[in-house]
Formats: C-alpha cells, structure tokens, sequence
C-alpha cells in the first residue's frame, strides 16, 4: 500500500503513524495471522500479529482476538518516543519500548497490510482500513470505539496531536511543536470492551521546528507561523525589488513573486544543529521556481553563507541544476519547475532534483562544511552577479533528507504550490457494512472513498521500468521584462552528408541477428575479468509484462557494426543517439561500462552507469539502482558540443565543449556497448 507519508520524527522514514482496521479472521492455520509488514520486499516475518493471546509481536501480546468475530485493532508507533502500541476495540492492549527511529516499525514508501514471508496468514474479512501520519493519542484512539457498520470515523473527537505539521487552514505551528507523551502500559486483559486509561497529566517537552513553508501570496510570511523571509539586494540591483501577481501554472492561476535579477530573500529556518554537528547537516529545499534567463549562464539558488562573501552553493545553469562540475538535467528559460536540493553531510551527499526526479549527486559532503545550514539561508543570492530576473510560487524547507521516494512523490510545478504535510480533503465515510456484521452479507459501499493524503503514490521500482517524469508546466504569461530569445539550435537541419532517419534495432529474441530495422548482426567479444563472452536467454518480467532478454556476464560486451556515414562536418560520426533497456546485477567496481568508442578498446569507455547515475568522468547525474529496468539514453552532437545522458525520458547529465571528431565521435568499423 503505497501510503504517500513524507518521512517524520526526524529521520528519514515514517516514525510516526497510527494505523486502524475493522477485521474479521476466519482462522490462525500458522498460530499468528499477520497485519502489518513494513518490509516492503516481505524477505521476512510481519511486524505486527493476530494471534491466540491477542495482538502484538514476538514476546509481547495482549487481549484476545478470537475466531469469526469482528473487532477494531489500532497499532500506534511513536519511534521518537521509542513506543508501540496495540489497542482492541479502543482498548490499550500492548506496549513495546525500545523502538528506534528508522528501525524495524518505521515504514518505507510501502507498506503491506496482512502479508507476511512465513505463510502466517489467513483468510478473512475486512471492512475499513485507516492510516494517519501520526501517533494518536490513547483517548483518540477509545474516541474512535468498537467496530461498526459505517467503519472508521475520519473526523476525531479530540484535537489531533501537534507532532506533525498543521495543514495552513489550522493554526499556525511553525514554533516548537509538541511530541506525544508515551502512554503507560495496559495489563492485558481478555475482555476486548474499554478500560479505565489514565490520561497523561505531565506536559510534553518541546520539540524543535521540522519544517517552515512559505507561499507568497503577495507577501513574504510563512504560511505555517514561521519568521517571514526578508528581502535583501546584491549587485547588480541596489535595493530589492519584488512584485506579487496571477500567473498561470498548469494552465491554473496562482498568485506568484517576481524578484527582480539581483534580489534575494534571507529565510530564518529555525532549524538546530543535526547530523552530528554545529551546524544543520541534513536538510530538504524545495522550491516551485520560474527563470527568466540566465544572463551570466547561471542563477543561484541557495547560497548558505548569510555574508554572502562567496560563491553560492547551488545553481541553475544551461546545463540544468547543480553546483560547480556537478550539474543534471535541463532547465528552460520560462518554464515552471518543481526543484529540490537534498544534503545529508552525515551520509555525505548532496542531491539536486527536477520535478521529482534525481538529476544530479555530490559525494564526500563535508561534516560542517559548506553546505551546512547557520542559522540563516540565502535563497537566489550570490557574491559575483550569477542571479536572474526569478519567479517563485512555493519553497518549503525540511531539517531532514527526505527520501528520493518522498521528493517523487512531490510531482511537479503547480498552481497549489508544495504539498503542506497533513492537507488532506474534506474526509467523508468509506464504506458501510449491513448493521448484523454477519460476514456472509454483502458489503455495500455508501459513500466514495476519501484517501488520507494527498501525495501521489510512487510505484516500487524493483523489475519495472523506472516511470516518466511529470511533464513541466510552461508559463502562459510573458513577464514585463521580456527577456533575450533562446538562439534556435543550429543542428536541427539534416547534415548533408548524413543520409536521414538511420535507425538500427536490436531486440535480442534468442539470438544476436541483423537488426530489426535492417542493422547488421551484433558479435560478442571479452574483456577482463571474463576469458570468453556468454550470453544467455530467458523471459523475465518488465514493467508487468513478459518479454524476451539476453543476460550477459561481467566482461562480455557486444560489437555494434558502425554503419553510419560521417556527420556534424566532421570525418567521423559526431551525431547520434543510443538508447537502451537495461537492468544492471551490480556494480562491482561502483561503475559499468555503456559505451566504448574505441573499436579496439584500448582505454576507458565513453558511458557509464554508477552509484551515481549515468554520464563520465566527474560528470554524472540521476539514479542506477541494482536489478531496475531502465530506459538510458545517450545523445552526442559533437558539432553542437554536447553529449546528453537521459534516464527514462529525462536528462539528467549534460557535457559541453565535446570537440568535433574527439572522444565521442565514432571513428572505427565498431563501436562497443558494455564494453
């Protein structure tokens, strides 16, 4: 079940959650019938139990859960609090301390109801299922009683806890948010009715600021009752300039801020220090950003040094987002994005995103160092006029890495700005049951089902193709400065000594034959660590659907005949794509080879795939998990001086100053894919 929670707690999974079911067991064959497995590969046991003695895990069980009868079980996990906790009809039945933050009980993007890799399941009957992104308290939870036929109540009796942030319609909560109070231990009973449960009477200490959101509806506040962002000016502008109006994004209006080139906003983040330092060492921006141009070929993004004495530390560029070699993706002028920048200096990396997407990664971030937050960030400001006219509709700042899952999860630019955790619509009933609960009787749905977060699902990745980016929405407005047009590329015409449309095609039905649109066949060499090349052939399952694929061990590679004339105006051939589906076992040496341009491969490749992406040299961007699918792509125009790498439709490296008949160009009779 993909439940689209961001990370919570303070670390990078769901810590904190609440999760409710109506359920009816017909038997326990196994002794235990699972309910939650927060393993999303399911490799081991469940982590929460029916069982004879009740509801629990491993030693610790409590009340009684019988055969073919209904009942509401409630499992709330505090991981800050290091706190489990099973209710029965209301009830507190079991608690277990210990739990850690991102341990055992905090969930990954998916989460699996009643599975369990031991065969301790059922069958059985199910009426409604809740999950809230945060721990609900033991009064909350006996509010919500007994099961019945209209199921779960949505709407509770009680505040909801401030462990997570408010949506912007309650009260602001950008000040120090309240954890939850562990609740004391219940004696298990065996009568699933209610007890007596002592409310908390001690007030729980403060916990510090996660997150500050800001949405510029014609002003700089925060929309969550955080410190205003405030408005400041570097050269070349000589005070700061800002103005509010509609714009369109994806094709709805919103009310947006222009910042004139040369303005910047300082926002206080309220952060504390983290990750084991002085300073904030893990963090998320996101920002839903609009570039006019890029008059020096670069516009800062964030600049952590508040004397702005420096170079600021993340940028948009011609060839995307990124930071001094390190940049991925693409970044048109007058186009909406939704771009995100996530450091974590104590795992050592910084990831830089496009509408979801990883486009680019630094390793061996600095403990401290330079992208290590004080006290105050500078959006768009920078020391040496590498700024640009900018149009800002959204930016929310975390003190935690999110997840690549959750940032996917975030989609693109829109008229409604950065999802605010905890915005949810208007909930209404999910389903009822006829009033005898007898489980024969046919369950009548009666109203339509609300889901309990507004995050849009992100599919699990392993044997499936890795899915499209969100198209970016472009701006319908032109501003009231228009800027400098885009030169027209100037390879779109065919070279005259290349003939058009030379398309070849292998697809690897059992054997390595002439392409299927009219290529020669493919050979097989080896290379080191391999003596001789193998390949094998089996059907597997991509994206959902069987199909057909050559498996090849380490050091096999494939002879592509080149039978392409000379192009670009060069003698060899300077214009070409190659595109691929791939699924790499490993990486033993951290990167493998794509592309050799060598015929007689007499030195490094050309194209890699690593830990950190695909691209060379120092140049790599988005992501390459082990056993994926995915559709890679590689497009070099040696005379436009670019080579291009894509993963599943979206580019996310980029090389320039590629030289006309240099390293990229194909010279020889073959060229080498994996080699």
């Amino acid at each position: 079940m993909p439940h689209g929670f961001l990370p919570n707690g303070g670390g990078s999974l769901v810590n904190q959650y609440t999760l409710i079911m109506d359920i009816w067991v017909d038997s326990k064959p196994m002794g235990r019938v699972g309910l939650l497995q927060t393993d999303e590969d399911n490799a081991g046991d469940a982590d929460w139990f029916a069982s004879g003695n009740g509801v629990g895990i491993d030693e610790s069980y409590g009340g009684v859960v019988s055969n073919r009868a209904w009942y509401r079980i409630a499992l709330v996990i505090d991981a800050v609090a290091g706190t489990m906790t099973s209710y029965i009809d209301g009830s507190p039945v079991q608690t277990m301390t210990g739990v850690t933050l991102d341990g055992r009980w905090s969930l990954a993007p998916n989460a699996l109801i009643l599975a369990d890799g031991g065969e301790k399941n059922a069958s059985g009957y199910i009426n409604s299922l809740q999950m809230r992104n945060y721990a609900l308290t033991a009064e909350q939870i006996a509010n919500l009683g007994s099961v019945s036929a209209a199921g779960i109540p949505i709407e509770l009796t009680l505040p909801t806890p401030t462990n997570t942030p408010v949506p912007p319609t309650a009260a602001p909560t950008d000040t120090p948010v309240e954890g939850v109070t562990p609740e004391p231990t219940a004696t298990p009973t065996d009568t699933p009715g209610p007890t007596n449960t002592p409310a908390p009477t001690d007030t729980p200490a403060p916990q510090p600021v996660t997150f500050s959101h800001w949405e510029f509806n014609g002003n700089l506040a925060s929309s969550t009752g955080g410190t205003a962002l405030t408005p400041g000016a570097v050269a070349p502008a000589s005070s700061p300039s800002i103005t509010y109006r509609d714009r369109t994004i994806n094709q709805e209006s919103a009310t947006t801020a222009r910042l004139a080139r040369g303005t910047y906003l300082s926002a206080n983040h309220g952060f504390e220090a983290n990750g084991g330092g002085a300073l904030v060492n893990k963090y998320t921006i996101i920002m839903d950003v609009l570039v006019e141009s890029k008059p020096t070929g670069f516009v800062s993004l964030l600049q952590t040094n508040p004397s702005n004495s420096d170079n600021a530390d993340w940028f948009i560029s011609g060839n995307g987002v990124g930071v001094d070699e390190s940049f991925g993706g693409a970044i048109a002028d007058m186009t909406w994005y939704r771009l995100a920048l996530v450091v974590d200096a104590a795992a050592g990396t910084m990831t830089s995103y496009i509408n979801g997407a990883p486009v680019q990664t630094l390793t061996q971030i600095a403990l401290d160092g330079r992208f290590a937050l004080g006290a105050t960030a500078l959006l768009f400001a920078d020391d040496n006029q590498q700024n640009g006219n900018v149009i800002v509709n959204s930016v929310q700042m975390w003190n935690m890495p999110m997840t690549a899952a959750s940032i996917a999860a975030l989609g693109a630019a829109d008229a409604d700005g950065i999802l605010i955790p905890g915005a949810t619509a208007t909930p209404t009933p999910t389903n009822t049951l006829t009033p005898s609960m007898t489980p024969t009787e046919t369950l009548t749905p009666t109203a339509t089902p609300v889901p309990t977060d507004t995050l849009t699902p992100v599919p699990t990745q392993t044997g499936t193709i890795y899915p499209t980016s969100t198209p970016t929405a472009t701006e319908t407005e032109l501003p009231t400065e228009t800027p400098t047009p885009t030169a027209t590329p100037t390879n779109t015409a065919t070279p005259t000594n290349t003939p058009l449309s030379m398309i070849y095609n292998w697809e690897f039905n059992g054997d390595l034959t002439s392409s299927t649109a009219g290529g020669q066949a493919l050979s097989m060499g080896a290379a080191a660590p391999s003596s001789s090349p193998s390949v094998s052939y089996r059907n597997v399952t991509i994206n959902q659907e069987r199909g057909e694929v050559a498996r090849f061990i380490r050091g096999t590679y494939f002879n592509v005949p080149n039978q392409i004339t000379a192009n670009g105006g060069g003698a060899n051939v300077n214009q070409y794509s190659i595109i691929m589906d791939i699924s790499l076992d490993s990486k033993p040496q951290g990167q493998v080879a794509l592309l050799q341009t060598s015929s007689d491969n007499s030195d490094n490749a050309d194209w890699f795939a690593s830990n950190n992406g695909i691209g060379v040299d120092e140049s790599f961007g988005g992501v390459i998990a082990n056993t994926t699918w995915y559709r890679v792509a590689l497009v070099v125009d040696g005379a436009a001086g670019t080579m291009t790498s894509y993963i599943d439709g979206m580019p996310v490296q980029t090389l320039t100053q590629i030289a006309l008949d240099g390293r990229f160009s194909l010279s020889g009779d073959f060229f080498d894919i994996c080699g």
